[in-house]
């Protein structure tokens, strides 16, 4: 900031501020300035005033200062204006006073380049691959589908390219005993995990994989993660009914008295789920039972309880279904069945549950089902004997007919086939075995080659093939020793020589470098000497280039540091690099090029680049020679710091029309031995005055727009060249006033850029043509034309005309019929002008084109009225512009109605009832049919369709009335006979033809009771009398028998009752009402009446009821000899049985001698067959049958070697088959199929053909423009031979596209008449031959004419010129021939009327040249034909004229003004030849370095003089630097380091316009700054440490280094305090990090060390460095546990493995140290030793339960814990467990008495005497469970009579609860359960007989009641089964062998063969061959698709030529059949089926 005057009141001030400052920065002082006081500045209310709006400073008037308010740009603000300044005014109030300020705008270099260097690093593999998470955990459901996606895992490697790809592998283990691998793959490229099959939850819970994640590095490097794969349940386990079994051989039943009280136990079902979760929650329900208002069963527990008092109507046997569901989705169920018997007593239940009590019926259903056993197998012996032998006669027949010949088949083989047996062979190539797979990248591949080729095995092991140990060194020595060793060595040393022996230089013994781990440490990255520790000698790692290495720094040396450990020794070594002349000089460019003009004058010098010698000393002394020296010579000049500048000077002026480019050479030579030399071409331009006109690139360009572009668009750009330099090389353009396009375009002068500036209109015009002219600025021009083409815009909607419409179309109008006619027309071109038309959706029409512009609507489909009678139809038209436009037109089109409609019923079924025995003619159903038609198409008529009913007509039985429908019965119905009947009913409309549809009638027969019962038991027969038998101690209600009866009626006509209707003593039976059973009503008598004879009523419920009686004899007696003696009629069925057995033995025997004697003939003709072969052949040979070569194998597979090969497709167990085949050239087809006839049809379709519009005729006319109106066209009536009527009744109009209507029709007269008048020029412009385009359309019948009238043109246009004159600018260089382009004149009119000729006036100078254009337009250029001279004249004045070819001739004239220009001829000239400046290091960019000035004493564009620094500056200083090109101010364009270079030597040229140039130096020293921070470099570090070591234990060495010189470059290091630690100097570099007292790691387990260096700059620069110390444990300290003591339960009978208590111990130290493993210390529990009990997880401590506890067995035990931790050695500590072991009640009560054994019953006796509280026995219990669950409760379960005894609850004594009577049954038996107190309870069952009887005898006569009958009925069903199991063994044995025959033929015959492929017989050549593999040399061959085990083929043929087709069937295995039948035969049949 500089202040340049102050003044007071009205006083100026100044100031001066860099641009680019920053908002509220300090311009200056302005009350100091003023000699004001802030209080002044306040009281004045000063402000500023500044004269534009832009305010960019702002008055503090507190402070009285001026700051920035907005930044301020010098280049917005000035652009190039020096000085850069605003003024504004200060104005204060009171008194007014007024201060001008003015600040002024430093420039600042803000504008600056950069260059981007880009380093790529190539990548390492040092990064394994990484999971996002250690482990993943997945959820699959069970029963998944194998290859199911579960997880996808992702891991990402940090590296690049292929060492980032990473792979994904599965690691083995084992699930469940088997492989992982068959669970489970991973792809090994995405890590997607598949599931490999179905998992199932209840075997496998879950699933624990590893998958390593490995990149493609070598070495590879890898990761592990853990995926944890949850499986989850699914409802796939039905429950399972535990109790009550169900089995098919039993039913039990659960008996409830009839005393049983609401909530009875009745039974509990229990079951069980395998399922886990609510998929195992079960729940019960009774699905089905006779009363659900008396049984229930729980929904949770099962139990099936009573839910109301059991009466005595209550049926005894009740059946419960019992539904077990569980609650899984969806749910599965069991279903349990449960006979259950109401009833007091045991015999009361076997008379209901009679069907299980005599095991006759079981005995009569196994002899029915032997029987039926023996049959089946009969007949399937005999069936298989009968098929045997058919099939023998059948194939000996067919050899009979078909061969005719004992001659042998002989079997060829083809050479080149291979046997195709079970492993395939190759004769020649490669066998490949790979086994791998699918979720590995490892595999076992193997192949080998033939011959004397070796093997090649791959297997890779695993995956660690290289791997790299890495270790790190702790310094633990203290000492450090300095030494220092120097060596000398040259440059370029080859990889490998030795340097020195660093072992004898140092006295360093070999095992000292060794133990000491030596190694050298280098400052930087790179490694160019090696130690060899072998040795002790130090060796080059790499070539030196000591350039690459100090540039031009001497002496340049390697500064290393030897480092040894184990103590720490520290060694400095320095190798000195000396120079070696291996370095040529060399130029920075390898090519130098000048552009000087040939008006440069002798002496002008030109500044050359030096040559850079990168050697140092004599090595690069240069000296320089130029060659040839024709027109220059080299002169150098010394620098003051010794190098040597060249300049090349101008000793000769150039002529450049002599010669116009120069070629130099310039060679450097150093002083080396030997020396080296370089050379640099220089190129010298001579460059030219201005004596080349500008060229356009092209002098056609072309360019397109849209017809909407707006306004100021750019369209395109024209560009010329010019050949000369500088200012005569600046070009402006123009745009020629005589093109047609002048008022739409502009063109910008500089640019060429044209620009739309008007509205352009493609329907106007569609191309524009504009002439443009470029001048350069020595008034020389070119011009060239320009060709816009308009892009059509869519900018017009389509019109729409109607031409002819219809109101009204018949529904039965075929697709295609015309309804209108449309004309539509786009103004638009192209897509725009494209127009679709289309109609409304849903409709049956469409919309289709006809013509160009005409579009017929037409229907699309089969109209339907009763769809839609009447349509809106709207027809829209879009063209296809974007955006697209439309129109749109309605019409409305009724529809005619056809009959095309069917009548519908109401319902798609009928259902009517009958009451049986109905009157004829009664009235059954009315049916309703409705059809969509109108009027008499839509009358319906009902029609009965003709069908019978059980064999009769249906008329016979319904009729149906024509008109309403109504259905009648015609006949009487009997429900017995006819339950229902279907019949069809037609409804038939009244149109023509008729129309009808169907419908089904059921017609239900309902029932009357008009059937009586029918008694089934007692049977009653004539035969036999029957007769029940009554004990006569029988008690009351002693069931005697009962009566069972039905009814063929149904409902409730069959509910039966019955009643007694006769009886000898009614007193003493009773019937049951409902059930028919016969009961005793009081006790028998020894009075009653042995023989008792009853009769019964069984009595429907029908109206009016009917029944029926049945007798029965009841014979009171107590033995059965009493009964025969009353009923001596009795028949013993004894004897029907025995008849049955003997029948079945017969049956049995005659089956056996069938299948023996079978067995016999089968064995005897095999036999006879083998030897007959024998006989015949009397050879072993194999069959080798011949096929000949032109015939088809109709095998498996055909192949043909040219023809056709066709595809057969037949079944194999059918002779019909689909054949299809064709033949070569022009046979006909054949066609053959035995199936059916129709094998080829043809589709033959009918045309329809539509009427569509045409253009019929098209007439033309021409007339000339500007014809009067009403003039005439012409007659179109007469040339188109229609008459003036036609016109009329057709509504003849004219139809033209556009909306103006030039020509008009008379329909009188038939003329065409001029309507308006017509200029050709407005109506097509340039366009030739111009015309209308019209269509005449006429109606009834429709017809379309084309009209075409050509308007021709008239010379009504004179030539004019846009510009009324012309101005050229033109130096007085410009050479003779130069041409200046003029703008053409415009004639609207065309051909000879248009534009022709053009003159100019003079012509002493100038001259006139026309060039034609590609169009035919001609082109005008003024050619200068002598030079000018500015001094003789400096301006001229031409008239130019253009003439038309007209008569008469029109003419137009412009003026032409030409201005001539001056030339260049003066170099610019600097003001001083050196400038010298400094800069400081941290000078930012952009610092101003100094300004350099030169001028030119030219006038205009030629002195304009800009600067540049000189290329043949080096690149780096050249871009370090920046010149202002226009100021010459030199700026600073990068950073300068005074450590790279101190000083720079810059030249600068300077150059005008015109080529000419002068150069100047410019020196600049660079000053030195801190601005390095100290470098830290770590040689050694320890990240751990272990607690115990000693203070002073180096963990670290650093090397610190500044690149500072001085102060700048010392260096002092310290550490953060409070640590114990310290850092100490070794030497002036190095330093050493060490422990300063003892450490712990208990107290602190890591140390955070920072290390800040800082040097002694100013200010003080720093870095810093920071170690994170580990503190590494020792094991002292033992692990503690949370408890003292630990207390566990446990319930007895838990599951192997369960979770009992987890014990959990602490360890303060670390790691491994601190790792506690948990060991269960060896014990004996029982005898036995504790970790059979129990097992403690080492990790977790968790402790499991290794077995199953008993409780009864172990009530508790203790066991002992340690926990060891990992130190060494181990430290532990103890814990002991108490495991209690709790009751389950697992144990049922145990029976000890009564003892229950199946071999004896027991019974207990009562005597009838016995009073209340007689004890019977006693039952005695145990239960080994303890506590509550051993509480036994004893229940009566069962007993006959409960009234009679009772059980103790507690003590399970039994007791009479009343006095015994003689009425108590003497055999009781009792059911007692025992029961415990658990949860849930346990029982046991007891069964104890007790007899009441006084006598040990009476007891037996009870339990006396075996019979032996019933083991010789088991004795004769076992042989009967025996018999016939032998019997079907023989037969299955015979069926076997016969196979077992068949197999074995079949597989000789392949063993015979050695081969897959059939024999191939030969045979005569009208035979065609049917093995299996067939080849072709011509015609066809087919392939069948058949079985493939068989030798059996269905079909093959094939034809040769013109032959015919001979199939062939073989019916059986041998090889081949004749199909006899003639070929003309066959060829009838063929045509007679094609026709």
């Amino acid at each position: 900031m500089a202040v340049c005057s102050i003044s007071n009141t009205n006083a100026q001030i100044r100031y001066s501020v860099p641009e680019e400052m920053k908002k509220g920065s300090l311009i200056g002082n302005v009350a100091h300035d003023l000699g004001l006081d802030a209080h002044r500045l306040r009281s004045g209310r000063a402000r500023i005033v500044s004269g534009d709006s832009t305010e960019f400073v702002e008055l503090k008037t507190d402070k009285g200062i001026l700051v920035v308010k907005e930044r301020i740009d010098r280049e917005e603000l000035c652009a190039e204006t020096t000085p850069c300044s605003f003024t504004f005014e200060i104005i204060l109030d009171n008194p007014m006073e007024l201060h001008h300020v003015t600040v002024e705008i430093l420039d600042v270099n803000d504008h600056y380049h950069q260059k981007t260097l880009n380093l790529k690093v190539s990548d390492v593999n040092d990064n394994p691959p990484r999971f996002k998470n250690n482990v993943y955990t997945a959820y699959v459901a069970e029963n998944n589908s194998p290859g199911l996606s579960i997880f996808t895992l992702s891991a990402q490697d940090e590296d690049w390219n292929q060492n980032a790809r990473v792979s994904y592998l599965l690691e083995e283990s084992t699930v469940v005993g088997s492989s992982v691998s068959s669970f489970i793959s991973v792809n090994a490229d995405t890590g997607v995990v598949h599931a490999l099959r179905g998992f199932d939850y209840e075997q496998m819970k879950s699933v624990r994989v590893c998958v390593k994640a490995q990149d493609g590095g070598s070495p590879p490097l890898s990761s592990n993660v853990t995926l944890d794969i949850i499986i989850q349940d699914q409802n796939d386990n039905a429950p399972q009914v535990l109790y009550p079994v169900q089995t098919g051989a039993s039913a039990l039943a659960e008996i409830v008295p009839r005393a049983a009280d609401v909530g009875y136990l009745v039974t509990k079902v229990v079951a069980v789920d395998v399922d886990s979760g609510q998929n195992a929650w079960l729940s019960y329900k009774l699905q089905k039972a006779p009363d659900r208002a008396l049984f229930e069963v729980g929904l949770q527990n099962g139990e099936i309880r009573t839910v109301r008092q059991v009466t005595d109507k209550d049926a005894v046997k009740q059946k419960l279904t019992v539904v077990v569901e569980d609650n899984g989705q969806p749910s599965r169920s069991a279903v349990v069945s449960i006979n259950v018997a109401v009833a007091d007593s045991f015999p009361e239940v076997l008379s209901e549950f009679s069907d299980f009590t005599h095991e006759k019926q079981h005995d009569e259903n196994l002899t029915f089902y032997l029987v039926l056993a023996l049959a089946a197998v009969s007949f399937l012996f005999i069936t298989c004997v009968v098929v045997i032998i058919s099939v023998k006669i059948y194939r000996w027949r067919q050899s009979r007919f078909l061969y005719q010949s004992n001659l042998p088949v002989i079997p060829y083989y083809p050479p080149h086939y291979a046997d195709t047996g079970v492993t395939g062979t190759l004769p020649h190539g490669y066998n490949y075995e790979v086994c791998m797979t699918t979720d590995s990248r490892k595999s076992d591949c193997k192949f080998s080659t033939l011959g004397a080729q070796s093997v090649l095995v791959v297997e890779p092991g695993f995956s660690e093939t290289m791997q790299r140990a890495m270790k790190e060194n702790t310094f633990k020595d203290e000492s450090i020793l300095q030494e220092v060793i120097s060596y000398s060595i040259p440059e370029e040393m080859p990889k490998g020589s030795m340097v020195g022996n660093v072992s004898q230089g140092l006295g360093l013994d070999l095992k000292r470098l060794k133990s000491g781990k030596a190694r050298i440490f280098a400052g930087d990255s790179a490694e160019f000497v090696r130690l060899n520790k072998e040795r002790g000698t130090l060796h080059t790692e790499e070539k030196i280039d000591r350039e690459a290495l100090c540039a031009k720094t001497t002496p340049c040396a390697l500064h290393l540091q030897l480092v040894l450990e184990n103590p720490m020794e520290l060694y400095k070594i320095t190798v000195e690099i000396t120079d070696i002349n291996d370095n040529a000089p060399s130029f920075p460019k390898g090519e130098i090029a000048f552009e000087i003009s040939e008006s440069a004058v002798t002496g002008a010098r030109f500044m050359l680049e030096n040559a850079v010698d990168l050697d140092v000393g004599d090595n690069s002394h240069l000296s320089y020679s130029l060659k040839p020296t024709d027109n220059f010579v080299l002169h150098t000049h010394s620098q003051s710091d010794g190098d040597k500048s060249m300049e090349m000077v101008l000793q000769k002026a150039l002529d450049r029309e002599n010669k116009d480019r120069l070629s130099l050479l310039l060679t450097a030579v150093d002083g080396g031995q030997p020396q080296l030399s370089s050379t640099v071409r220089i190129h010298v331009t001579v460059l030219d005055a201005n004596d080349n006109p500008p060229v356009f690139s092209q002098k056609v360009y072309k360019a397109s727009m849209t017809e909407n572009t707006p306004k100021d668009t750019s369209i395109t750009s024209v560009s010329a060249s010019d050949a000369d330099e500088g200012s005569n090389a600046l070009i402006t353009y123009y745009l020629s006033s005589s093109g047609e396009g002048s008022d739409l375009f502009i063109v910008d002068p500089r640019s060429g850029q044209i620009t739309l500036k008007g509205a352009a209109d493609f329907e106007k015009s569609s191309r524009h043509q504009l002439n443009i002219q470029a001048r350069d600025q020595g008034g020389l021009s070119d011009s060239c034309k320009v060709i816009i083409d308009l892009t059509d815009v869519n900018d017009n909607k389509p019109v729409i005309n109607i031409l002819s419409s219809s109101t009204s179309v018949s529904e039965e109008s075929r697709p295609g019929t015309v309804l209108a006619m449309l004309n539509v027309n786009d103004l638009d071109s192209g897509s725009n002008g494209q127009v679709l038309c289309e109609i409304n959706d849903d409709i049956p029409f469409i919309i289709s084109s006809s013509s160009s512009n005409f579009y017929s609507l037409e229907t699309e489909q089969e109209l339907d009225r009763e769809r839609e009678a009447e349509y809106n139809i709207s027809v829209l038209c879009r063209d296809e512009g974007v955006p697209a436009l439309s129109s749109s037109v309605s019409f409305r089109v009724q529809i005619s109605d056809v009959n095309d409609n069917a009548p519908v019923f109401e319902k798609s079924k009928y259902d009517a009832f009958v009451m049986e025995n109905n009157s004829p003619g009664l009235s059954v159903l009315t049916v309703k049919a409705t059809d969509a038609d109108w009027n008499q198409n839509a009358r319906v008529s009902y029609i009965l369709e003709d069908s019978t009913v059980n064999g009769v007509s249906v008329s016979s039985c319904v009729s149906v009335h024509p008109d309403s429908g109504l259905i009648t019965a015609v006949r009487s119905f009997d429900f017995e006979r006819l339950k229902d009947f279907h019949f069809r009913i037609k409804a038939q409309d009244g149109g023509s033809p008729p129309l009808s549809c169907n419908v089904t009638v059921k017609l239900t027969i309902q029932d009357q009771n008009d059937n009586a019962p029918q008694v089934l038991y007692p049977v009653q027969t004539g035969a036999s009398a029957l007769a029940e038998i009554v004990p006569r101690d029988a008690d009351v209600g002693y069931l005697v028998t009962k009566v069972v009866a039905v009814d063929v009626d149904s409902g409730q006509n069959a509910w039966l009752s019955y009643k007694l209707q006769k009886a000898p003593d009614r007193a003493l039976f009773e019937v049951g009402l409902q059930n028919g059973e016969i009961r005793t009503v009081r006790q028998v008598t020894d009075k009653d009446a042995v023989k008792q004879k009853l009769t019964v009523v069984v009595e429907d419920n029908g109206q009016p009821s009917r029944s029926a009686v049945v007798s029965i004899n009841v014979v009171v007696a107590d033995s059965f000899p009493e009964v025969l003696s009353e009923f001596s009629d009795f028949t013993h069925e004894k004897q029907q049985n025995e008849n049955l057995t003997f029948y079945l033995v017969l049956a049995l025997a005659a089956v056996s001698f069938l299948f023996i004697t079978c067995v016999v003939v089968i064995i005897s003709v095999k036999i006879y067959r083998w030897r007959q072969s024998r006989f015949l052949y009397q050879s072993n040979l194999p069959v080798i049958p011949y096929y000949p070569p032109h015939y088809a194998d109709t095998g498996v597979t055909g192949t043909l070697p040219h023809g056709y090969n066709y595809e057969v497709c037949m079944t194999t167990d059918s002779r019909k088959s689909d054949c299809k085949f064709s033949t070569l050239g022009a046979q006909s087809v054949l066609v053959v199929e035995p199936g059916f006839s129709e094998t080829m049809q043809r589709a033959m379709k009918k045309n329809n053909s539509i009427d569509s519009m045409e253009s019929t005729e098209s007439v033309s006319y021409s007339i000339p423009e500007e014809m009067s109106k009403g003039s005439m066209v012409g007659n179109i009536a007469q040339d188109l031979g229609l008459d003036s009527q036609r016109l009329k009744s057709g509504k003849a109009r004219l139809f033209s596209k556009d909306s103006t209507e030039y020509i008009e029709l008379n329909r009188n007269t038939g003329l065409l008449l001029i309507k308006e008048k017509m200029d050709r020029e407005a109506l097509c412009a340039k366009t030739t031959p111009c015309a209308l385009h019209l269509q005449m359309i006429l109606e009834n019948p429709m017809e379309l004419f084309t009209i075409t009238v050509e308007i021709t043109d008239i010379n009504d246009n004179a030539p004019s010129f846009q510009k009324k004159e012309f101005r050229f600018e033109i130096s007085e260089l410009a050479v003779a021939g130069a041409g200046f382009m003029l703008g053409k004149a415009y004639d609207p009119d065309v051909g000879t009327n248009a534009l022709q000729r053009y003159s100019l006036k003079p012509t002493d100078k100038f001259r006139l040249e026309l060039h034609n254009q590609a169009d035919g337009s001609k082109n005008v250029e003024m050619i200068l034909q002598k030079p000018l001279d500015r001094e003789t004249q400096s301006s001229f004045s031409l008239l130019l004229e253009a003439f038309d070819g007209g008569d008469p001739v029109l003419s137009g004239n412009t003026r032409i003004h030409i201005t001539v220009l001056d030339i260049n001829d003066n170099a610019p000239v600097f003001s001083q030849k050196e400038y010298k400046t400094t800069v400081a290091e941290n000078a930012p960019k952009g610092t101003v370095l100094a300004v350099v000035s030169a001028s030119d004493a030219d006038d205009g564009s030629n002195s304009v003089v800009t600067y540049y620094i000189s290329d043949t500056m080096d690149s780096t200083v050249a871009d370090m630097f920046l010149v202002n090109e226009i100021t010459g101010e030199l700026t600073l364009n990068g950073y300068v380091d005074y450590e790279k270079t101190s000083h720079y030597e810059i030249n600068i040229q300077a150059k005008d316009q015109g080529g000419l140039s002068n150069t100047c130096k410019v020196i600049i020293d660079v000053l030195d700054v801190n601005d390095n921070s100290p470098t830290i470099k770590i040689l050694s570090s320890s990240q751990t440490l272990s607690e115990g070591s000693k203070s002073g234990s180096v963990i670290g060495m650093l090397n610190v280094d500044d690149r500072d010189s001085g102060v700048n470059g010392q260096v002092r290091c310290m550490m953060n305090e409070g640590i114990p630690f310290s850092i100490s100097a070794q030497s002036s570099s190095f330093f050493s990090l060490q422990t300063e007292q003892e450490l712990d790691r208990e107290r602190e387990a890591e140390y955070n060390i920072s290390v800040l260096c800082r040097d002694e700059g100013v200010p003080a620069l720093s870095s810093s460095v920071s170690f994170r110390v580990q503190i590494s444990d020792v094991n002292d300290n033992a692990p503690v546990f949370e408890k003292s003591k630990y207390d566990a339960f446990v319930m007895e009978n838990n599951s192997p493995g369960l979770s009992v208590l987890t014990v959990k111990a602490t360890d303060a130290d670390w790691n491994q140290n601190a790792r506690v493993s948990y060991i269960l210390e060896d014990s004996t529990v029982n005898g036995v030793s504790v970790s059979s009990c129990v097992s403690v997880h080492p990790d977790s401590g968790l402790i499991t339960a290794v077995r199953s506890f008993d409780f009864e067995t172990l009530k508790d035990f203790h066991f002992r814990i340690k926990a060891q931790d990992g130190g060494s050695p181990p430290l532990s500590c103890n814990v002991t467990v108490k495991l209690t072991i709790q009751d389950q009640n697992d144990n049922a009560p145990q029976v000890l008495y009564p003892v229950q054994t199946g071999a004896s019953a027991l019974a207990e006796i009562v005597p009838r005497a016995a009073d209340v509280g007689y004890l019977v026995t006693k039952v005695v219990a145990v239960d080994v469970d303890s506590g509550q669950n051993a509480w036994l409760s004893y229940k009566l379960q069962k007993a006959p009579d409960r009234a009679l005894f009772e059980v103790g609850l507690q003590n399970g004594e039994i007791r009479t609860v009343r006095q015994v009577t003689d009425k108590d049954a003497v055999k009781q038996k009792l059911t007692v359960v025992v029961e415990d107190n658990g949860q849930p309870s346990r029982s046991a069952v007891v069964s104890i007989n007790v007899a009441v009887a006084d006598s040990f005898p009476e007891v037996l006569s009870e339990f006396s009641d075996f019979t032996h009958e019933k083991q010789q009925n088991e004795n004769l069903t076992f042989y009967l089964v025996l018999a016939l199991a032998a019997v079907s063994f023989l037969f299955i044995t015979c069926v076997v062998m016969i196979i077992s025959v068949k197999i074995y033929r079949w597989r000789q015959s392949r063993f015979l063969y050695q081969s897959n492929l059939p024999v191939i017989p030969y045979y005569p050549p009208h035979y065609a061959d049917t093995g299996v593999t067939g080849t072709l040399p011509h015609g066809y061959n087919y392939e069948v698709c058949m079985t493939t085990d068989s030798r059996k083929s269905d079909c093959k043929f094939s034809t040769l030529g013109a032959q015919s087709v001979l199939v062939v069937e073989p019916g059986f295995s041998e090889t081949m059949q004749r199909a006899i039948g003639d070929d003309k035969r066959l060829e009838n049949e063929y045509s007679t089926q094609n026709r």
